[in-house]
């Protein structure tokens, strides 16, 4: 029987593997249950699946990067503009949310950067 991915109670997703790493699986699991380590093997495990689910998301899906993050949040400090949940958790709402401001916040930027130049903060849409 292969691994399955279970969503929900409905949904699953079959992961065939090879006989030999379910047979290497087996020993890691029994290693972990004689020296009382489930827990940590199951917090490794949890990692290692979480960061290759991630890579297997459509790019728009994938979380954004931490430098997307930081350069949206500063937009939307700056141009006190709202920064949604979706564009937090999705790289396809973030890469839509800067292609939207990033133009008006350079604009912005290049303006405060200039003395003696009124600072007009753009209007919402």
């Amino acid at each position: 029987m292969p691994l399955q991915l279970v969503l929900d109670e409905y949904d699953r997703i079959d992961l065939p593997i090879k006989d030999s790493l379910l047979e290497a699986w087996r020993l890691q699991f029994d290693r972990a249950m004689v020296t009382y380590n489930t827990v940590v093997l199951s917090e490794r495990v949890a990692t290692c699946v979480a960061e290759g689910l991630t890579q297997c998301l459509d790019w728009d899906l994938q979380p954004p990067t931490e430098k997307q993050t930081r350069y949206a949040t500063a937009i939307a400090r700056e141009l006190n503009v709202t920064l949604s949940g979706d564009a937090l958790r999705y790289k396809g709402s973030m890469t839509e949310f800067i292609d939207r401001f990033a133009d008006v916040f350079k604009a912005w930027r290049i303006r405060r950067s200039r003395p003696g130049e009124a600072l007009n903060t753009p209007d919402e849409d």
